[in-house]
């Protein structure tokens, strides 16, 4: 699995490098497709003591979405038509 090169995307609350308050993922190519990310939550992401927060959880989802299309090379964005 190669690594990315996320480009413009370095202010990305999810995957952005240069977010001092983000998350800082780096989203690889899964086994057979896909993405994939590996983040441990902080105790400042909980919505309920030892649980995360539902919020973030699908931020989490909709960027690996994001990534796993980026990936197969397409381009696509969240939206309602």
């Amino acid at each position: 699995m190669a690594d990315v090169d996320v480009g413009t995307f370095q202010g990305c609350y999810v995957c952005g490098s240069d977010n001092p308050a983000g998350l800082r993922l780096v989203f690889r190519e899964g086994p057979g497709g896909g993405s994939r990310a590996e983040y441990v939550a902080r105790p400042e992401h909980a919505g309920w003591p030892g649980v995360i927060h539902g919020g973030l959880l699908f931020t989490l989802m909709d960027e690996a979405v994001a990534w796993a299309c980026r990936l197969a090379g397409l381009r696509c964005v969240t939206a309602k038509a």
